[in-house]
């Protein structure tokens, strides 16, 4: 008895087991989503000394079909702008931009701002931006043909000295364009604080680079103390250019001082194709992080400097 009685006993264990992997095996033949709930995306990137203007749109369910981007933009909203907690101004909605402008409120360094909008079948939405000052450079050097990348290419080294402001986070973002205005492509630096640099026993390999467009850093490294940062790119991409009416055509470069949430949300995307531009409503929010609360997208203020690269 005692033998068959165990012999019963491992037969019904490996059936239970033989039940359970069917089951973990077996797919589910409906799983019900819960319902799409629609949420505004709200979209700023002012300059200091410009006028505040917004984009709203709202997000759709995932269906399988590309929505265009002009039929997510809300038309029948409102937003209202506040400066450290008291009112400003409302922005009013204006059909050819596709944007909310505000009436007269313009962007200040140093300054504290809020945005709230809502539309009619939308929780409202809110928003703070800080507007962080411009950081001028004491200079800007170009020393031609430094390096040369793994291939063979020759370098030019731009190095920025400037002082950062002490007492505080300050987050940075710089593009380089070429004399026709576009970017190089391909940037490098030996720099830590520089996101994506290349540690100093490696030669700078193009497979490798930094987006011209993209030169990302902190000061995490050296808050508060004088700075030079160096940036290498392709030596004849950097000459001058005379244009059929004789006018001269220099590169140069632009940095822009930007927000904690900028950088974060920046950072977060693979898709870092456009610079503080206002993106259109996502069909789906692909992005990532943002500071709009009860909806998607970013509201943030910037300063920018263009220096020319000689």
């Amino acid at each position: 008895m005692k033998a068959g009685s165990s012999s019963i006993k491992i037969l019904i264990v490996l059936l239970l087991m033989a039940g359970a992997f069917y089951i973990s095996c077996t797919k589910p033949g409906d799983v019900r989503l819960p319902p799409h709930q629609p949420r505004l995306v709200l979209h700023s990137y002012t300059e200091t000394g410009d006028t505040f203007r917004i984009a709203l749109g709202q997000t759709f369910p995932s269906a399988g079909e590309l929505v265009q981007p002009d039929f997510t933009f809300i038309h029948n909203g409102w937003a209202a702008l506040y400066e450290r907690g008291a009112f400003v101004d409302s922005l009013l909605y204006d059909s050819l931009q596709l944007r909310y402008v505000a009436r007269h409120a313009i962007a200040s360094a140093g300054k504290l701002y809020t945005i709230k909008a809502g539309a009619p079948g939308f929780p409202d939405v809110e928003a703070h931006s800080f507007a962080p000052a411009p950081v001028p450079l004491i200079s800007l050097v170009r020393k031609k043909r430094m390096r040369k990348t793994s291939s063979g290419i020759w370098l030019d080294d731009m190095t920025m000295t400037f002082n950062d402001p002490a007492g505080e986070s300050n987050f940075y973002l710089a593009s380089v364009r070429v004399q026709q205005g576009y970017g190089p492509g391909c940037v490098y630096t030996y720099d830590p604080s520089v996101e994506r640099y290349t540690t100093e026993f490696m030669a700078f390999n193009e497979a490798f680079c930094i987006n011209s467009d993209a030169i990302m850093y902190t000061d995490r490294t050296f808050n508060g103390t004088m700075k030079e940062l160096t940036i290498s790119a392709a030596s004849d991409v950097l000459d001058s250019l005379v244009g059929p009416d004789g006018r001269v055509h220099r590169p140069y470069i632009t940095r822009y001082a930007v927000t904690e949430d900028y950088f974060k949300y920046y950072m977060g995307n693979a898709d870092r194709g456009i610079i503080l531009e206002e993106g259109p409503s996502f069909t789906t929010p692909s992005f990532r992080g943002g500071n709009v609360k009860n909806g998607y997208g970013l509201f943030t203020i910037y300063a920018a400097l263009t220096d020319t690269i000689r």
